[in-house]
């Protein structure tokens, strides 16, 4: 069961105003496809005389706290020397872009690889038929696994250091910030980019913890560099660029934009937690973690805790191996009682065990998810 299957939100100004497009302007989960060519189903279009992506559903793509995939997915088929490219439209593209931040997310499941570092499978572009692309994400073979890459327009991608592993899920996460418009420099160069795997979703990610950046200046052109400047920001793209291309999955994407990054983070509706909550209380004196309520639960739980001193908090939930499963606080938090929410959608029955680890102290509480 997906909290948001196949749900188009979208929120958006008036394009009178200048540079103010903010809102969820996509998502897609792939829910309900016939396994098949991708292409012709829900409006996602295929150009290009090289393969098409297909849809299947043998083997679902899920991360707990992610608020996507599940069910049917896309295939990324074994690539040929003839390019394609497979695209969805937004139900309404976003015309004034410069000035605002973008965000996308999908998870993505990579069978192989390629030394070849210059073939992008991922971007967005302008809407339609349109061959403007920007932010454009490689990988490339790295040991057993691969690294992952960014640009904003150019082939030459700037990689992270991370080797991910092949046949693992991973939650991919790209800022875009669109800055000055221009077709010459330095305004053709002054967009920013960064990536992140895996990130917290319970806030927005810092730049510091960025898998990789493509920053202001060098020499890869802004997306809004382009002469003649595209007249939107309209689609969400899967490219075949020819043999280097990497095979694999990919599902659960969602792209956000807003007048700032935080908006558009805002905006993504990435995470299945609710907000953290700040609960009444006459003065904390014990640091606490209660047991969560109801316990048993499916498929979400409550938990309380309190913490007596300012300082990093941090609620995880880890399975009965010990493996984390998803982090529901990392942040500052003064003293207080608090109560966050865990959605278990995507985790199956089983133990779990809440920990909470504040100023040098660590308590734990064990719970059962039941189907």
């Amino acid at each position: 069961m997906r909290t948001f299957g196949s749900l188009f939100a979208i929120v958006l100004l008036s394009v009178l105003l200048p540079a103010t497009s903010i809102g969820q302007v996509f998502t897609e989960d792939f829910t309900g496809m016939t396994v098949g060519n991708l292409a012709g189903q829900s409006t996602w279009t295929k150009g290009g005389t090289g393969p098409d992506a297909t849809v299947d559903k043998v083997a679902p793509l899920t991360l707990s706290g992610y608020n996507g995939g599940g069910g049917e997915y896309v295939v990324m088929p074994v690539p040929s020397a003839t390019t394609s490219r497979v695209y969805k439209t937004f139900p309404t593209p976003v015309v004034n872009y410069t000035g605002t931040t973008f965000y996308f997310s999908f998870l993505l499941n990579l069978a192989s690889s390629s030394a070849t570092a210059t073939n992008y499978f991922i971007s967005l572009g302008v809407s339609g038929t349109g061959t403007s692309y920007g932010a454009k994400l490689f990988a490339r073979t790295s040991g057993s696994g691969y690294n992952i890459g960014l640009s904003k327009t150019s082939n030459t991608a700037v990689f992270g250091s991370t080797v991910m592993n092949l046949n693992t899920t991973y939650l991919v996460v790209v800022r875009y910030a669109f800055n000055l418009a221009g077709t010459t420099a330095p305004n053709n160069l002054d967009d920013v980019a960064y990536l992140w795997i895996n990130p917290v979703l319970t806030s927005e990610p810092t730049v510091a913890s960025a898998e990789c950046s493509v920053l202001a200046a060098g020499t890869d052109t802004d997306f809004d560099g382009f002469s003649p400047a595209p007249a939107d920001i309209g689609n969400f793209i899967w490219h075949n660029r020819g043999v280097g291309n990497p095979t694999g999955s990919f599902d659960g994407i969602r792209v956000g934009n807003g007048a700032t990054s935080a908006a558009a983070w805002t905006n993504l509706k990435a995470s299945t937690v609710t907000d953290v909550e700040a609960m009444p209380h006459s003065g904390p004196t014990e640091f606490a973690l209660s047991q969560n309520y109801p316990n048993p639960f499916n498929p979400s739980t409550q938990i309380q805790y309190t913490v007596t001193s300012t300082d990093v908090v941090q609620l995880r939930v880890y399975d009965a191996l010990g493996r984390l499963v998803t982090t529901l606080v990392n942040s500052v938090q003064h003293p207080g009682t608090y109560s966050a929410r865990w959605n278990a959608e995507g985790a199956t029955s089983g133990v779990y065990f809440c920990r909470l680890q504040a100023a040098g102290k660590i308590e734990s509480r064990k719970m059962l998810l039941v189907r």
